[in-house]
């Protein structure tokens, strides 16, 4: 039974990434049709110095969403071999490194990220045992889908919890933005779900879950957690029943 369940998740796991591959192939259609269309303008007619330039920074442009496109094409097939650096990390130090790898782009839009890095023993001894580059790029990607869907001057809490076997990072998007701006984010966020589909097919190569909370944009990452490591109190108890 247990190998069967094994089988079906390996299964499962394999359609969502070719489903994600091709979803990927079928959007590098636009920018070649474009580019092709620039290429074919440039060549059919004598244009000006400022029309050939235009066209080529136009053409440019769609060569780095092509160049986008098939580097999340070759990062989705890669998630189908087995990742080198797993091990157990708590999650309060990868939400803060990935902050500290994120801070120029927060700066840059705006949005400060609300994480108390060790608001309880509890939450600061939450573990897990899993790859270390998967969970930090996924939870990356969706601090950057969420700053992506608000303005300068909101926030976005993060917290770690705790339920029964498993670990979570809540992402909370709090908007101070105008009612108008208010409206047009909302909109955004109730398409995260699409917006995070990369972000779900790698956290699922761990084992873990994105999913949307009931409240309007707010994301919930999970993944089974570690053993328990013993806290500050149940070491000093120890000690000193010694």
């Amino acid at each position: 039974m247990f190998l069967e369940s094994q089988c079906n998740g390996a299964t499962a796991f394999d359609q969502a990434i070719a489903a994600a591959v091709s979803r990927e192939l079928h959007r590098t259609a636009q920018p070649l049709t474009i580019l092709q269309g620039l290429l074919e303008l440039m060549l059919s007619r004598a244009s000006t110095a400022e029309e050939c330039r235009s066209s080529l920074e136009r053409a440019i442009e769609e060569v780095h969403r092509l160049t986008s496109c098939f580097d999340d094409v070759r990062k989705l097939v890669g998630l189908q071999r087995s990742a080198s650096d797993i091990g157990s990390f708590p999650l309060s130090i990868l939400v803060a490194d990935v902050l500290q790898n994120l801070r120029s782009q927060l700066d840059i839009a705006g949005v400060a990220v609300v994480f108390n890095m060790h608001p309880n023993e509890k939450s600061m001894n939450v573990a897990v045992n899993v790859s270390h580059s998967r969970v930090f790029n996924a939870v990356r990607l969706v601090l950057m889908t969420l700053v992506n869907c608000l303005h300068a001057g909101d926030q976005i809490k993060v917290s770690i919890e705790k339920n029964d076997s498993n670990a979570t990072i809540v992402f909370w998007p709090l908007s101070h933005s105008q009612p108008g701006v208010i409206e047009e984010q909302y909109l955004l966020l109730s398409t995260l779900i699409s917006r995070l589909e990369f972000a779900q097919v790698l956290f699922s190569s761990v084992g873990g879950e994105v999913r949307l909370s009931e409240t309007p944009g707010v994301v919930v990452m999970s993944l089974p957690a570690a053993a328990s490591q013993p806290t500050t109190q149940d070491r000093q108890r120890k000690a000193m029943h010694v």
